[in-house]
């Protein structure tokens, strides 16, 4: 049995360019799908910054356990 999968739009390779561009589009409200050859890695890098909440509150920012409203666009409005 096959099945058919429905996008707006098609992103050929899960690198960075091609996450990027899923992530954009999709703050734009478009369906996308991302298809790539490799395996699946759904992990963080060992390498990735970790938040550090002592710094944060020194620089005035707290992390707050509220839901943050959904994007309305890949870019910030003004």
């Amino acid at each position: 049995m096959r099945t058919i999968l429905s996008c707006e739009v098609l992103i050929i390779g899960g690198s960075y360019a091609g996450f990027s561009a899923a992530l954009a589009l999709g703050r734009a409200r478009r369906s996308v799908l991302v298809l790539d050859a490799q395996r699946l890695r759904n992990r963080t890098t060992p390498h990735a910054p970790r938040p550090q909440p002592a710094a944060a509150r020194r620089h005035g920012t707290r992390r707050t356990s509220r839901p943050r409203p959904p994007a309305s666009g890949s870019l910030p409005q003004p």
